[in-house]
This record gives structure tokens, C-alpha cells and sequence, in this order.
């Protein structure tokens, strides 16, 4: 019967036994406040002190280093400072240059929780991932505000 094709198709079709480990993976969140940010340049967010784990000690000084070659599910929260009508950017960096950027219009000066992700294509065991952030408000300089447990930098390897 048709089903009875199905079913033995579905079956031949399941990979069973497929498995690894989404590793090196990390977490971290902001333990302090990083005031004097420029305005309108990119700079590195370097307030994600605090380790929640760290699989392969592969993250220290707010810079993931896989060491493993693969693709890797990265995201980043911040709190920020800008004013009314300009934006902010939060990214992701690869090697020193911008991978994945996410952009914010606030209406008034405020701070607000801003998020980017990112699957990063780790070619080299030397790679690394940092987050950079940019106020584009000429006005003087921002903060990336710690806000607790809330603003978060993370990352994991995808099993392909």
C-alpha cells in the first residue's frame, strides 16, 4: 500500500546514532558598566567579565576562540546609550572585521536591550569572535550598561 511505501521510506530515510557535542561553547555576561565609548566608532565591548561556563576555556577577555574549524551559532546582548532619532549598532566581529551587524533607532535618549546573532563560518583554528558596539550620536560618548545577568555574549559549535 501507499502508507506501507511511506512508512519504510520514512524509515530508510532516518539516520539513527547521529551525535557530537555542540562544543566549544561559552556564555558570559556583562559584570560591570563600559562608559566612553566613542561616538560614531565601533568599539569592543569588553565588559563581558563574568563566565557562566566555558566548555574549552576557549573565551577569556571578552574574545571567543574556538580553536576548532566549523560553524558556530554566536549572539550578543547590550544595553546602550543613545539619543533620540540616531542609531546604534551592535555587532559581530571575525577577525577584527564587522560579520554580522544589527542596527537600533531609539525615539528619545534611553537605554534599551539591542541583540545580534550570527552563524560564523570558523575557517581557522586562530579565529576569533569579539562584539563591538557604535552610538552614532555625535554628541559625546555612551555606555554599554551591564544591567545584571540580562546582557550576554555566547556561543556554541552546530553539530553538521
Amino acid at each position: 500500500s501507499a502508507s506501507g511505501a511511506l512508512r519504510k521510506m520514512t524509515r530508510a530515510n532516518f539516520v539513527s546514532g547521529v551525535g557530537g557535542d555542540n562544543t566549544p561553547a561559552f556564555l558570559a555576561y556583562a559584570n560591570a558598566d563600559q562608559s566612553g565609548l566613542g561616538a560614531n566608532s565601533y568599539t569592543k565591548l569588553t565588559n563581558y567579565g563574568a563566565e557562566v561556563f566555558d566548555t574549552d576555556n576557549t573565551f577569556a577577555s571578552s574574545r571567543f576562540t574556538p580553536g576548532v574549524v566549523g560553524k558556530y551559532f554566536v549572539y550578543a546582548t547590550v544595553y546602550g546609550q543613545t539619543n533620540n532619532g540616531y542609531r546604534s549598532f551592535l555587532n559581530i566581529y571575525l577577525n577584527g572585521s564587522t560579520y554580522q551587524s544589527a542596527a537600533n533607532t531609539t525615539g528619545s535618549s534611553e537605554n534599551f536591550p539591542q541583540q545580534v546573532t550570527a552563524i560564523v563560518d570558523v575557517t581557522n583554528t586562530s579565529d576569533y569572535i569579539e562584539v563591538y558596539y557604535n552610538n552614532t550620536y555625535t554628541g559625546g560618548t555612551s555606555t554599554a550598561y551591564s544591567s545584571g545577568v540580562e546582557v550576554k555574549f555566547g556561543g556554541f559549535k552546530i553539530i553538521t
